[in-house]
């Protein structure tokens, strides 16, 4: 698990890899682990980066969509380009759980970015941060998302775009301790062990050598006897066969 979404550069195959894995198993705009993002999916997101990020005209602005079918996408349903000069970032696939740090969207391009890359992919990195909401004006499709930091690594084929978010704070799963069976279990080895060893040191001091060293050898040797004997017995107590023969009768006696 990644500790700082804003370091996701470089994590293209992984990225890659969970997108298609998300996709094929089921629906890619549920995921699990506390978040509240039913707002994101309310909208078509629009970013202005600085004018050194743009693609190619400047000024620029940047349209996502992703979990919804408006139609009013300058991109189109379901993708993400760069305004005004309509560059394909990609189709949205999925959203991929990053635990309780965030989550993030991935739009995919496969044709491309550039002439070294089969596909490119867009990351919407939303980051844990309580203190930041995102909110919809009325009667309106397109709202703003104001990203804290973009990155852009041709080499890898990525881009990610970290935006902090508040229903991005997932639950932290609670700590897995110890069982109270598995606690008993290590108590028992653990005196089991000192007895042992005490009960060796002491019958070695004391002339034992061999098997005898062993503490109460004797008992250990007899339990198995005993243990069936106890077995006998209590069989014979529950089914009522104890002391038949004893009536007063001279057979008895």
């Amino acid at each position: 698990m990644l500790a700082r979404l804003s370091h996701f550069v470089g994590l293209f195959p992984v990225t890659t890899f969970l997108a298609v894995i998300a996709a094929a198993l089921g629906d890619t705009c549920q995921i699990e682990g506390g978040y509240h993002y039913d707002v994101l999916k309310s909208a078509i997101w629009m970013i202005s980066p600085a004018t050194d990020q743009c693609i190619s005209e400047k000024p620029c602005h940047w349209y996502f969509q992703f979990c919804n079918n408006f139609s009013s996408n300058v991109c189109g349903v379901g993708k993400s380009c760069e305004e005004p000069s309509k560059v394909m970032f990609g189709d949205f696939t999925t959203l991929i759980a990053q635990g309780p740090q965030g989550f993030l969207a991935n739009f995919t391009n496969h044709t491309g970015g550039n002439t070294t890359c089969a596909s490119f992919n867009t990351n919407l990195l939303f980051q844990c941060d309580p203190k930041k909401s995102i909110s919809i004006g009325d009667d309106t499709e397109v709202a703003r998302l104001h990203p804290t930091d973009i990155k852009t690594d041709n080499g890898k084929c990525v881009r990610n775009i970290t935006v902090p978010f508040s229903g991005a704070c997932g639950t932290v799963p609670p700590p897995q301790g110890l069982s109270a069976g598995s606690v008993l279990l290590i108590l028992f080895f653990v005196l089991l062990l000192i007895y042992l060893v005490i009960g060796i040191v002491y019958n070695h001091s004391n002339g034992a050598r061999g098997w005898e060293m062993i503490p109460n050898y004797q008992f250990w040797t007899e339990l198995p006897l005993l243990i069936v004997e106890g077995c006998v017995f209590f069989v014979k107590v529950i089914t009522c066969q104890g002391n038949r023969g004893s009536t007063g009768t001279y057979d008895g006696i």
